[in-house]
């Protein structure tokens, strides 16, 4: 608590008052940063305890109930936060059912079109808008999501984008975090960013970057997996904090020999450094917080 106290205060410091700030956590956990949170942000910028679940794929069975869920804790910096961009579940296999029929060329019914295919739902309508041409159903807007999501599943091994990283969380979360709390142009940080999950969709969404984390693999790993997705188009960035000539590496060699093995794996062939299988050690792990603020380039940083 007291690590996570002391990045949370500079978290505060560098938020632009418009922006917002997402903590991750596991329910062992929650409880005490939701304090931590308040302390730092103030209770009147609490926006959301968000419920992130996850349905269960086999498994053994155990002597209680089985967790399934993490938590998310949304602040704000003040009350100047910018819009909240509204996202919407797809429509139900019901509504599909009866009403895709009748969905125009752009996946819509508008009032119109609801009263000339369907007059007994019409006129069971309330407040209806004098405008006939307004929307009245969208296959692509559901109802606005809640602070309970069970729709995203945790990552696994065999899925397409597991990196075999242990605190990885699946793009779409981050996807529908970085959308609700930035537009196109706005600044994401995750100073806690492990393979880069956050990056890599921020930079899919057009939004620059700033990732930061303790130790050099995860540095790599971010670099290869930045590059390897989006290779040309990848907008410039820069790498602060890694050696640049061999005094700074012959330092980082003597301060952690650990993270020098990591930052000279690097610079191996493609087939030495493929060739065997590496396991990433547990003291890697750490809580994904993500800040999302309106004023830096792309960056990567080791701290």
């Amino acid at each position: 608590l007291t690590m996570m106290a002391i990045r949370l205060v500079e978290m505060h410091r560098v938020l632009k008052p418009t922006g917002s700030i997402y903590l991750h956590c596991d329910p062992t956990a929650s409880h005490y940063l939701k304090l931590v949170m308040d302390a730092v942000f103030g209770p009147r910028n609490f926006v959301n305890e968000i419920v992130w679940c996850y349905e269960d794929i086999g498994g053994r069975s155990v002597s209680y109930f089985k967790r399934k869920h993490d938590i998310i804790l949304f602040y704000q910096k003040s009350s100047r936060r910018k819009p909240f961009n509204i996202q919407h579940k797809p429509l139900s296999e019901s509504t599909l059912k009866r009403y895709g029929p009748y969905l125009d060329n752009l996946r819509r019914i508008t009032y119109q079109r609801l009263k000339e295919t369907n007059p007994g739902v019409f006129a069971k309508l309330k407040g209806i808008p004098e405008d006939l041409n307004q929307v009245w159903l969208d296959r692509d807007k559901g109802q606005p999501w809640g602070d309970w999501w069970p729709d995203i599943s945790a990552i696994r091994r065999g899925f397409r984008e597991h990196l075999g990283y242990p605190t990885q969380k699946p793009e779409f979360l981050l996807e529908r975090i970085i959308k609700a709390s930035s537009d196109e142009g706005d600044v994401v940080m995750d100073p806690f960013c492990g393979c880069g999950t956050a990056l890599a969709v921020a930079e899919r969404l057009g939004r620059r970057w700033i990732g930061i984390d303790i130790t050099h693999l995860a540095i790599s790993l971010m670099r290869h997996r930045l590059e390897d997705t989006f290779g040309p188009e990848l907008a410039p960035s820069e790498v602060i904090g890694d050696p640049k000539d061999l005094h700074s590496a012959r330092a980082l060699a003597e301060h952690d020999r650990y993270q020098f093995e990591w930052w000279a794996l690097k610079w191996l062939p493609d087939q030495l450094r493929t060739r065997r299988k590496v396991r990433i050690p547990a003291s890697t792990e750490c809580s994904t917080s993500l800040m999302t603020t309106q004023a830096r380039p792309r960056r990567l940083s080791s701290r």
